[in-house]
């Protein structure tokens, strides 16, 4: 019986359409070297809270991160 393979995920065609605009955004934070606790962590942290419609957002290292921080709360 033959096998069809079918992908979890594609986000090829999605990404194509912003690739110039993460990429950039991508070499800013590169040159900048602020990776923890940056402008850019902090543009993300507020775009996410108005997204999901509360008072803040906390950006993590990890998913792993992001359950603990559940847990522990």
């Amino acid at each position: 019986m033959p096998v069809m393979k079918v992908r979890l995920l594609a986000l090829n065609a999605q990404y194509r359409s912003i690739k110039a605009d993460v990429d950039a955004a991508v070499a800013e934070v590169m040159e900048s070297q602020h990776f923890i606790l940056g402008p850019k962590v902090e543009q993300c942290e507020k775009a996410l809270a108005r997204y999901c419609g509360c008072s803040h957002a906390v950006g993590v290292s990890s998913g792993t991160d992001a359950l603990l921080a559940c847990l522990m709360a």
